[in-house]
């Protein structure tokens, strides 16, 4: 079974765009912090890209994930990892992982604004999930 669970914060604004055949697809990236046993002894965090797709008739999740999610904020999502194959510049075979993203909540809250208060809380739309649960950002 081909399942992953990740929570953590966006490392970039999401970004959406259409398909062709007009299918929204939002694209964005999270990083997922590797905690040690001492604050001192931190990993460095995982970065993972995301993919979300939109509905048959309108933009669907990835309309929700572009207009309510920017850099730093939390998200709790579930997918599947998929692989894909490309050449690289140099004609290189290289392989490239990513997720595609089922189901995600709102869990976190915003970050921190420029003066360490946090910033105010988003509203989760109806069907959404809201809970807070600040965590460090690890950039």
């Amino acid at each position: 079974m081909n399942v992953i669970h990740l929570s953590g914060r966006l490392a970039r604004d999401p970004e959406i765009r259409k398909t062709q055949t007009g299918i929204d697809v939002c694209n964005f990236t999270i990083v997922v912090s590797k905690p040690g046993s001492r604050k001192d002894d931190q990993l460095p965090p995982d970065f993972f890209d995301c993919t979300v797709w939109g509905g048959k008739d309108g933009p669907g999740r990835a309309g929700v994930i572009s207009k309510y999610f920017k850099k730093g904020d939390g998200i709790v999502l579930s997918g599947a990892m998929v692989s894909r194959e490309y050449d690289d510049k140099s004609g290189n075979k290289r392989k490239a992982w990513s997720v595609n993203v089922n189901d995600f909540e709102f869990p976190m809250g915003k970050k921190a604004d420029g003066n360490g208060q946090p910033a105010p809380q988003a509203t989760a739309p109806a069907g959404m999930t809201d809970v807070t649960n600040q965590e460090p950002l690890p950039f």
